[in-house]
């Protein structure tokens, strides 16, 4: 989907999430 130019804002949103579950009681 967006692999013309990562965006380091939607990377750092995406980073973010996934430490947020983990926190949460993820895997």
């Amino acid at each position: 989907m967006m692999t013309l130019s990562p965006s380091p804002e939607r990377e750092l949103v995406a980073r973010r999430q996934a430490t947020e579950h983990a926190r949460l009681g993820g895997r």
